[in-house]
């Protein structure tokens, strides 16, 4: 007897995907956020935000978060236009100041540090309400002053020795990678973050030589570093806008009625999922 043959469609409501790499790289004195082109460094205005911010990332969501080291707030903020909004105070102990932000890609927790060139800080916290909690310190190099994760939920840092290091995101334990062998420094204004789409870790740092702030890439096996550019802005975080790469599959797209059809889900950078099975 002939089986009668099922055929499966599958449709997706698929995230707005990021085209190309870029960044949101803030001037530390005017607030002008800038849309940076992670390929060559050039730059586009969106407008004028908080001033002074020192740390910044996205959350899974695509939401943009930043604290400022005037006032030690953290605010949403805006892509579109640069306006942000007040989500609360985020006090930094003792003399430290905060000086980096990210968001574990594995599980959506954001973490924050702080440093006083001698002592680091780690801290989760929640950006509903501001509210932080102590990860753990260390005492590696003269101050951190950037974190990221790569794709694995592995944390990364850079110092102002020009060290670069792995960290432990349950206890901030510091693993040495390798020496930063070119890079900027002088003043705690450099930024980290990873490119999803590229495998690609970016910094910025101060060039104390030329006095400008350059783009820069990191090898996270050796810490090899290369030079991308000029941002042309004085900053002191990146943040790599969120990207999204859709890979639905299934075992099979032809069935007999009963049968069963394994799917898997090998997307990055979503958080939602819409089926629709015709």
């Amino acid at each position: 007897m002939k089986n009668t043959k099922l055929f499966l469609i599958i449709a997706f409501l698929i995230p707005i995907l990021a085209l190309g790499q870029y960044g949101y790289t803030p001037e530390v004195i005017s607030g002008s956020l800038k849309y940076t082109d992670l390929s060559n460094a050039s730059s586009t205005v969106i407008g004028t935000t908080v001033t002074n911010l020192v740390a910044s990332d996205f959350d899974l969501s695509g939401t943009y978060y930043g604290i400022s080291g005037d006032d030690n707030n953290l605010y949403i903020i805006d892509t579109s236009n640069a306006s942000y909004t007040l989500v609360g105070s985020v006090t930094p102990p003792g003399s430290e100041f905060w000086s980096g932000m990210a968001c574990d890609p594995t599980d959506g927790t954001m973490y924050i540090c702080s440093t006083d060139g001698n002592t680091n800080s780690f801290y989760t916290i929640d950006v509903t309400n501001a509210t932080i909690t102590l990860v753990g310190t260390n005492a590696e190099g003269d101050g951190v002053v950037g974190i990221a994760f790569d794709d694995t939920g592995q944390m990364y840092a850079i110092y102002l020795v020009r060290l670069f290091y792995m960290i432990d995101k349950t206890t901030a334990a510091a693993t040495l990678v390798g020496s930063l062998n070119t890079t900027p420094t002088a003043f705690p204004h450099h930024g980290l973050d990873f490119s999803s789409s590229n495998q690609t870790m970016y910094m910025v740092g101060y060039n104390a030589f030329s006095f400008d702030n350059e783009l820069w890439t990191i090898d996270l096996a050796t810490a090899n570093n290369t030079l991308v550019g000029s941002v042309n802005l004085w900053t002191a975080t990146i943040a790599v806008e969120p990207s999204f790469s859709i890979g639905f599959s299934a075992d099979t797209t032809e069935i007999c009625e009963t049968d069963m059809v394994n799917f898997s889900d090998g997307s990055t950078g979503a958080n939602t999922w819409n089926w629709t099975f015709e």
